[in-house]
């Protein structure tokens, strides 16, 4: 055998079998290495994919946080409108019983202003009528008049046209049978009722105050008296003279210059009774915010023709804001004019004119009522 060349070939199969296996580990070195970086970057990328789960953990947590918070919230929001779902429905069936008072309240007030305007009207019809009345009887019915003219006009006239203010209330007393009569009730008789039954002091006012206006536009001198010496002739025929004593002339003026009005005073503040003369005023009054004219007027007292006195001196006028005026004697609280009834209460006047005109001011406020 052939041992070199067996040596040589063993050498040559030792070579190629280490270079193989020099090769092998090399490869396999190689792949170490690549593994190794792709190891390292699966590493990483497990890092990296790690945190973001972590991250998205965190984030999920928070979410479902949110989330528990929201759904708490929501709860909540639900437990409100439920809560508000029952006070609409409590509240809407206490609109519906509402609106079924308000319409019954409608109804009802619709009612009481059709009442109010029915006892309005009613009123102002009274009080109009009760002003037609006060015009009606300013003057002497014709009738009337010219029974009166001869018993009476032409009696207490002289020849120097003195109308004697004593002279008219005698004849009406003497021969008409007219005299002072205590009323229980106390009204304004019509001048026609006096003529035929007599009546108290204001219906001697008001009959007497008819009798000037009636003939106030002749040239009639007014003659009453006053205290004083000697004798003051009242009528005079052939059966005899009639007069008062201690008693002279007092001249009263010019009639058709004149204005008679109706006045009441206190007389007695110990019974607190009153009692109503005529005013002879230089202007004429017919309301309220001509009373203030009556001062220094002369006054007389139409069941004797006497001179009184003059408002501002025996007689007190009443002012408006005075709220004690009328508690005094010769306070005057009441005015008889010919279309109205002036009254003193309270700090003011009033009358029938100021009461109507304060009832049809009150409609139309009712009308504005919805």
């Amino acid at each position: 055998m052939n041992w070199k060349l067996l040596s040589y070939g063993i050498f040559i199969l030792v070579i190629f079998s280490y270079t193989l296996v020099y090769m092998y580990i090399s490869e396999i070195d190689l792949r170490s290495k690549i593994l190794d970086k792709e190891l390292e970057k699966a590493r990483q990328q497990l890092l990296s994919t790690l945190n973001e789960k972590k991250q998205l953990e965190t984030e999920l947590k928070i979410q479902r946080n949110i989330n528990n918070e929201l759904n708490l919230s929501l709860i909540k929001k639900e437990e409100e409108i439920s809560r508000l779902n029952q006070t609409i429905d409590k509240l809407e069936l206490e609109l519906k019983r509402a609106l079924s008072n308000l319409n019954s309240s409608e109804s009802r007030i619709n009612e009481l202003k059709e009442y109010v305007f029915n006892e309005i009207n009613e009123y102002i019809n009274k009080i109009e009528e009760k002003m037609r009345w006060m015009k009606e009887n300013s003057v002497l019915p014709e009738e009337l008049y010219h029974k009166s003219y001869w018993n009476v006009e032409t009696r207490c006239n002289d020849e120097n046209d003195n109308l004697n203010l004593a002279c008219i209330p005698f004849i009406i007393s003497e021969f008409k049978s007219t005299d002072y009569q205590y009323e229980t009730e106390d009204k304004l008789n019509s001048v026609e009722e006096f003529a035929k039954y007599g009546g108290d002091c204001e219906d001697y006012v008001l009959f007497m105050k008819a009798f000037l206006n009636t003939v106030r536009e002749k040239e009639y001198q007014l003659l009453g008296w006053e205290e004083g010496g000697g004798k003051f002739t009242v009528y005079e025929d052939s059966s005899g003279r009639w007069y008062y004593n201690n008693a002279r002339k007092h001249k009263f003026g010019k009639l058709s210059d004149l204005y008679p009005i109706g006045i009441c005073y206190l007389y007695s503040e110990e019974d607190y009774e009153g009692h109503c003369i005529i005013a002879l005023s230089e202007r004429r009054i017919e309301g309220i915010e001509h009373v203030s004219l009556l001062e220094g007027s002369e006054t007389f007292e139409p069941q004797s023709g006497a001179y009184t006195g003059d408002i501002g001196e025996e007689y007190h006028l009443c002012r408006e804001g005075d709220s004690q005026c009328g508690n005094n004697k010769g306070d005057i609280f009441l005015l008889l004019l010919d279309n109205d009834i002036l009254y003193f209460d309270d700090g003011e006047w009033s009358g029938f004119y100021k009461l109507n005109e304060s009832l049809y001011n009150l409609k139309e406020k009712i009308k504005e009522i919805d």
